[in-house]
């Protein structure tokens, strides 16, 4: 999972999984659900709501994972 976690520095141009991982701190008395939002090369975005499906890092890094795999696959399949 590390070394999808890449600046545009060092990451290959021909790379599909370049994630872009942003994070905003909430106050601890806040009451909005936390959530992350990821952006992955080729303009693709999601985002997990991880307060409300109560993820936990694991959760998170599994998640991530699947998409970049399925974007990587995406990718191959129309260099084909």
């Amino acid at each position: 999972m590390l070394n999808l976690l890449r600046t545009p520095e060092t990451t290959p141009s021909f790379k599909p999984t370049h994630i872009d991982v942003q994070v905003k701190q909430l106050p601890r008395n806040s009451t909005q659900l936390p959530e992350m939002t990821f952006g992955f090369k080729g303009g693709k975005e999601i985002t997990l709501e991880v307060g409300k499906r109560q993820m936990k890092i694991g959760d998170v890094i599994e998640e991530v994972s699947r998409i970049g795999r399925v974007i990587e696959r995406e990718q191959s399949l129309k260099e084909n």
